[in-house]
């Protein structure tokens, strides 16, 4: 059998999967978890190195037994903007700071001082300069360890690193480098005027290549760790939601998809990507080369419920307190939530905005708390919608992975609030299969286009109730009159 490895770097468990080269047919799955450090309140990091076994154990735990010669390409995806800053002998000289990190708040603002906010948005195609770029957190080491800093060879956003202990050459996609806030998407290389904010040269964050590209071949002292065998082609990859995108079938322009997990990103490429910036949405060269990927997320999704589910106590997880929610009718009777519990991201990009519920009597229970959490993030979907479309889009369908998407109750919450058939993929880890199929790519295999979208196992669709619609529109309207109120700066960019 011929097959192909594809690696998903994910915020807290790497995955691996061993999939057949001719259709994406899942093999083999392996998840490695880890757990975030934050030594201080905001912060999130890790040790680079546990970053690095997590992949060697979990290539190992799918190829094991099965012949070298049988795995002909290895791809990645990863979550956006952790990096890790290493010296001249390319050892990491800290800890990597993960995405969710906030501590560079203050920095932010002086990254959108001084490069100004459209010119960010023009060259980078990130809506705006946020604490959990890159940008923002090495500007933040430049003022807070100095003597790091002074000794920081290369600074690599966290797939180029493993890129570097893989092949030996430090490179990365434009969306992930794109996340960084230090590349220019139009170039497809790194900003100077931004290199220079952070006070390192451009030629520190790797090398720049496409997403279905090779790094390089793995090497032999990295076929060794990994137990495979030296010369695969590597793939560089792409952001983990990307990748998932591309697995699920989202490869031309009409397409739309989404995740329903911590966060919920939904996106669709499009041939030009001039009529969308300045829309709070991020933009990125698709992967597979002609047009581009627009993105609109909802930052915290099914993060939302679960941090409801603990604050209650409720008995059965998150699973119980959605069916108690079912319960109750849509709207849920006049409660509104406001899921926002760690910033708000599309459209406005501000990590002032918090969460909350209003509308609350004593007549309302845990039910009604669930039903509002899980109707806000549909909400906020169809903010992130109205963003990517065009006056003469109309989309067929939205295409769903993830673990939350597994609930009948919130995927028909969604095809209802959305007015949109959703589809939803039983294929597990579709971000693994998308770096595979980039993997296999970049081995010089172009079947991988004609991989199955969606899941070679199936998939279940939601069709929207019509009878729901007034009952979701008022709370939809109540929704969106509250955070006009609170943060008018959001009215504005929501305009």
């Amino acid at each position: 059998m011929r097959a192909v490895i594809g690696v998903d770097l994910g915020t807290s468990a790497t995955k691996v999967g061993l999939y057949d080269a001719q259709d994406g047919r899942p093999v083999r799955l392996s998840s490695q978890a880890y757990e975030l450090g934050s030594p201080q309140p905001g912060w999130a990091e890790m040790a680079a190195e546990t970053y690095w076994r997590a992949v060697v154990d979990g290539v190992r735990a799918v190829s094991e037994g099965l012949p070298s010669a049988d795995i002909v390409g290895l791809g990645l995806s990863s979550q956006g903007q952790t990096f890790v800053v290493l010296d001249d002998r390319n050892m990491p000289l800290r800890p990597a700071i993960a995405w969710l990190d906030v501590r560079a708040e203050a920095e932010a603002r002086e990254v959108e001082e001084w490069l100004g906010a459209e010119a960010y948005t023009r060259h980078t195609g990130l809506p705006r300069p946020s604490a959990i770029d890159s940008i923002s957190k090495l500007l933040w080491l430049r003022r807070h360890e100095p003597k790091v800093m002074a000794q920081c060879a290369r600074a690599l956003v966290l797939p180029a690193y493993i890129a570097l202990r893989l092949t030996g050459r430090a490179a990365c996609d434009p969306s992930n480098g794109g996340s960084m806030g230090l590349l220019d998407r139009q170039m497809g290389d790194w900003w100077p005027e931004a290199a220079d904010l952070v006070g390192l040269p451009t030629e520190s964050f790797g090398d720049v290549v496409p997403a279905r590209a090779a790094a390089g071949r793995l090497t032999s002292s990295a076929a060794a760790e990994l137990g495979l065998a030296a010369g695969i082609p590597v793939a560089v990859g792409t952001n983990d939601q990307y990748s998932g995108a591309l697995s699920v079938g989202n490869r031309a322009p009409g397409q739309l998809s989404g995740t329903l997990g911590t966060a919920m990103p939904l996106l669709t490429m499009v041939p030009d990507a001039a009529p969308y910036g300045g829309r709070g949405l991020s933009i990125s060269p698709h992967p597979l080369g002609d047009g581009w990927f627009i993105m609109a997320y909802t930052k915290t999704a099914a993060a939302c419920l679960s941090w409801l589910q603990g604050l209650l106590e409720s008995d059965g997880g998150v699973q119980a307190l959605a069916l108690a929610a079912d319960a109750v009718p849509p709207g849920a009777e006049g409660v509104t939530c406001l899921p926002h519990l760690a910033g708000m991201s599309t459209p406005s990009f501000d990590s002032t905005v918090r969460g909350g519920f209003l509308g609350l009597s004593l007549n309302h229970g845990r039910a009604h708390l669930a039903r509002a959490a899980m109707e806000a993030v549909c909400y906020g979907a169809r903010d992130c919608l109205r963003l990517l479309s065009g006056a003469e889009r109309r989309w067929e369908k939205v295409t769903l992975t993830g673990g939350a998407a597994s609930s009948v109750i919130w995927m028909g919450m969604l095809a209802d609030v959305l007015g949109l058939p959703v589809v939803v993929t039983e294929a597990p880890e579709a971000a693994c299969r998308g770096a595979a199929l980039l993997g296999l790519l970049a081995a010089g295999d172009e079947s991988a286009i004609e991989w199955p979208g969606g899941s070679v196992e199936g998939c279940r669709t939601f069709s929207p109730n019509p009878e729901t619609k007034p009952a979701y529109d008022e709370g939809y309207e109540r929704y969106a009159r509250a955070m006009d109120v609170l943060y008018p700066g959001v009215r504005t960019a929501r305009g």
